[in-house]
């Protein structure tokens, strides 16, 4: 008997193994697209902090080639002051107790310019749950964090002028009149404190709700009629232009006083109208003088008027002229008559000189 050669084939169906290994090419494909071609800065970096590999965006937002990073740490491009900031963050991380983190960090760029950088970071492990290495994500925020640093300059200036004006009330107030801003001087003025006002009071507690009404009157427009009492206070502000008025503010003791207040919209960057802004001084010195020289007139004119004597006032710049009641009478004019005008006056008076008999009188001058 002849010897017959025996083979043995043994056949393995490899198909989900396969399967597994081009679900494993696509996912590693994707995560490089991915990598690559993210419009964030994307890093791998090892568990000592070294970088395993930068994207494209990553190196020209730091401004290192890809090489250089590699030859770098994670640190080396970090600012000294921000370097522990997320030491806790990668404790965690490695002990499981989170997933990720996200922090805002500080890095200096490859010409010494700070760099200011949302990070989100991870940390990958194997199918053993052991570390492998740290998927890093850093968003370009310098932008934001300069014009949030800029607006709080301008906003802490704002208050140091706010704060330096103790003898000027400054108040501004959302679109409904409830105080938002309440300064040095408005505390003075008024007798509250900012703590006692600011988000808590409306700005119609001061003002005196006649004087408001009245105020329809002046603005003589029919829609006015149908305003509510803060729309009344506001009526030119919200038309985007300035209101200077004269108002009666009521103090924390009750007490009134006269303000001059000139009152303004207040906009945001779309030019959307978000407040309104009152600046009042207190005129109680300029009414106390106003009424003392109304007074001290009126004695005059009184005195002027019993002693039989006329007072004839021309203002030349203006052609203007003032003639008491007695000097109207002197030269023949009835007193309800209006002189003010001095060329309209001299016509008449010569017109009427011609019909009646002349007279004498004793005149002084005052210039």
């Amino acid at each position: 008997n002849g010897i017959e050669d025996l083979i043995i084939t043994q056949v393995e169906d490899i198909s989900s193994r396969k399967l597994l290994e081009k679900k494993a090419e696509e996912t590693a494909g994707q995560f490089k697209n991915a990598f690559e071609f993210s419009p964030n800065g994307m890093a791998m970096i090892s568990l000592e902090g070294k970088w395993l590999k930068v994207n494209r965006i990553l190196s020209l937002l730091l401004g290192y080639t890809q090489q250089e990073f590699l030859d770098q740490s994670f640190n080396d491009v970090t600012h000294p002051e921000d370097v522990t900031k997320d030491l806790e963050m990668v404790k965690d991380l490695f002990s499981n107790k989170i997933k990720s983190y996200k922090i805002e960090k500080r890095y200096i760029h490859k010409n010494g310019n700070i760099v200011y950088g949302l990070i989100s970071v991870s940390l990958l492990r194997d199918g053993d749950g052991n570390p492998l290495y740290f998927i890093a994500q850093i968003n370009d925020i310098t932008e934001s964090i300069e014009a949030k640093e800029a607006l709080t300059r301008s906003l802490n200036d704002l208050q140091t002028v706010m704060d330096a004006t103790t003898q000027v009330a400054i108040i501004e107030t959302d679109i409904n009149g409830r105080i938002l801003k309440f300064n040095k001087g408005a505390e003075n003025l008024l007798g509250y404190s900012s703590e006692e006002i600011v988000k808590k009071e409306d700005i119609l507690m001061f003002h005196d709700s006649e004087e408001i009404l009245k105020r329809v009157e002046e603005l003589d427009t029919q829609d006015a009629k149908n305003l509510n009492e803060f729309e009344i206070l506001t009526y030119f502000a919200r038309q985007g232009k300035f209101d200077s008025h004269e108002w009666t503010f009521n103090k924390k003791d009750r007490s009134k006083f006269p303000v001059q207040m000139v009152t303004t919209s207040v906009t945001n960057n779309n030019g959307e109208l978000i407040g309104y802004l009152g600046i009042a001084s207190d005129i109680s010195k300029i009414k106390s003088i106003e009424n003392e020289l109304g007074e001290s007139e009126q004695r005059l004119h009184f005195a002027l008027e019993g002693s039989g004597d006329g007072v004839w006032d021309w203002d030349i710049p203006n052609g203007k002229q003032y003639m008491s009641d007695q000097a109207k009478i002197m030269l023949g004019f009835d007193p309800e008559e209006s002189l003010t005008d001095v060329e309209a006056w001299i016509v008449e008076f010569t017109r009427r000189s011609k019909k009646n008999l002349k007279k004498h009188f004793k005149t002084i001058l005052i210039i």
